[in-house]
């Protein structure tokens, strides 16, 4: 196991884990290491699980190899999903295992955070929107941002609408998503609908609004 390990939460995860980008042997290694320490950093495993995944088919390979060693974590597994999460993925030729992988996820695990992930790399596939509309009062306000991106990626008929209705969410994860997801979507006639937010009393939720105001003011011009 590498020594520096333990050390690993103190430093740049982008820079440590990208000493190892042109060495796939140790990189895997690395990775493998990583699972057997308890308290290696998750933006560290994150950053090594996407750069084995830039390597496409192998590295697609390794990662769903991966997903069955028992040592895994839930922090594990949200790395392992969110390194999937990429729109090249339905042309890599284990899109059909990573897509059974997300949906045997989706079903069976119930950590928020990894379900988020999960929604979030479905909404690459064909997966059916009934049930990601079923996640729109979800308990945790991750499981609703991702489902929102989820529907806006896929252009539901609804979308906007539903957009505004979550605006108004206490949520400030939510209410934010809102915001971005309709700045997303380009359309000018969600200012108005925004525009409320930029006082409001949360500063995420006045920084989203200010941002997508901006935004689409300036595509409208």
């Amino acid at each position: 196991m590498n020594k520096n390990l333990k050390n690993k939460k103190d430093k740049s995860s982008y820079e440590q884990a990208r000493v190892f980008s042109k060495n796939t042997l140790a990189l895997e290694k690395e990775i493998l290491s990583c699972i057997e320490l308890e308290d290696c950093s998750f933006s560290y495993f994150s950053e090594l699980c996407f750069l084995i995944a830039e390597q496409e088919e192998s590295g697609i390979s390794f990662l769903l190899k991966l997903c069955n060693e028992k040592n895994l974590r839930s922090t594990h597994i949200r790395s392992i999903i969110s390194a999937f999460n990429n729109e090249k993925i339905k042309k890599n030729k284990n899109s059909n295992a990573v897509f059974e992988k997300l949906c045997f996820y989706f079903e069976n695990f119930t950590g928020t955070l990894v379900l988020a992930e999960v929604i979030d790399g479905l909404s690459n596939f064909n997966f059916s929107e009934k049930k990601i509309i079923a996640l729109l009062n979800h308990k945790s306000p991750y499981v609703v941002g991702a489902a929102l991106r989820f529907l806006r990626k896929k252009n539901f008929p609804e979308i906007f609408s539903i957009l505004v209705e979550k605006l108004s969410s206490p949520s400030w994860i939510i209410a934010s998503n809102a915001i971005d997801e309709l700045e997303e979507i380009g359309d000018k006639n969600a200012i108005p609908h925004i525009q409320p937010y930029l006082r409001d009393r949360r500063k995420f939720v006045r920084e989203a609004a200010k941002f997508a105001i901006d935004s689409l003011r300036s595509q409208a011009s």
